[in-house]
């Protein structure tokens, strides 16, 4: 397992698109910490930023691209034959292709958080490490379980890169357009697993929590034990059944 697991970061290695989008990701943090310290804004906006930004776009966007090139570089280089002849069973190549994608998700959020402690320095506030830490990697699993979704069509049309690629796009674009109506309060009546998941961690966004923000957390208020039931339900469902899907497909 191990093996298979270098061999796909190896894949990746190789892809150029990758090691664009990767270091897009990387420098795109850096942008709105330049921002809220220019303008002086509060910690917690700079960690509501890193999280609605960082968290609800973009990494759905880096996991999902990822899983594509990683089923797609497959597909052009004609290798799953090669690697069932070593009577490696598909739903391991499976297995390894989501760790590998959700490692480099983590790296994101490592750097992420690195940013946004580098920010408060300057925002003299920088006393909430391990609060800034938990609440970007919670609501990176949040967003993640959410998206998995995508998960269906990724395996469905891995031989048909441009087709995936263009529902990737347009089902996160989407989502993170119905979420930004429910930050604005609009759209609470709609029971999306990606809009609970953003509604069950944005208390976690509070880190130096004040009083007066009370009122926006009771209308964004979401029974947090229910959403864990639907994130998880919608993760495990959307997992296992592509899983099945790919394990089924044809060579």
């Amino acid at each position: 397992m191990l093996r298979l697991y270098f061999n796909e970061l190896k894949k990746l290695k190789r892809q150029r698109i990758i090691r664009i989008i990767c270091i897009l990701g990387l420098i795109m943090p850096v942008l709105w910490t330049l921002i809220c310290i220019r303008d002086q804004l509060p910690y917690r906006s700079l960690v509501g930023l890193n999280i609605l930004i960082g968290n609800f776009l973009i990494t759905p966007s880096l996991f999902s691209v990822i899983l594509l090139l990683l089923f797609q570089i497959e597909e052009q280089n004609d290798t799953m034959k090669n690697i069932l002849v070593t009577t490696i069973e598909k739903w391991k190549i499976y297995i390894i292709k989501l760790v590998t994608a959700l490692f480099l998700i983590i790296i994101f959020n490592i750097v992420t958080c690195l940013y946004t402690l580098i920010g408060g320095m300057f925002l003299n506030d920088s006393g909430y490490v391990g609060r800034t830490f938990a609440a970007l990697l919670l609501t990176a699993i949040a967003s993640i379980s959410a998206s998995l979704p995508i998960l269906l069509v990724i395996v469905i049309f891995r031989k048909r890169y441009l087709v995936s690629m263009i529902f990737v796009n347009c089902f996160i674009i989407i989502q993170f357009l119905l979420l930004w109506q429910v930050t604005m309060l609009k759209l609470l009546d709609l029971h999306l697993p990606f809009l609970i998941a953003y509604r069950i961690t944005y208390p976690l966004q509070i880190v130096n929590y004040t009083s007066i923000l009370q009122e926006g957390i009771d209308r964004l208020y979401y029974p947090a034990s229910t959403g864990v039931i639907v994130l998880a339900g919608t993760a495990i469902v959307s997992a296992f059944s592509s899983m099945l899907i790919y394990i089924k497909q044809k060579i």
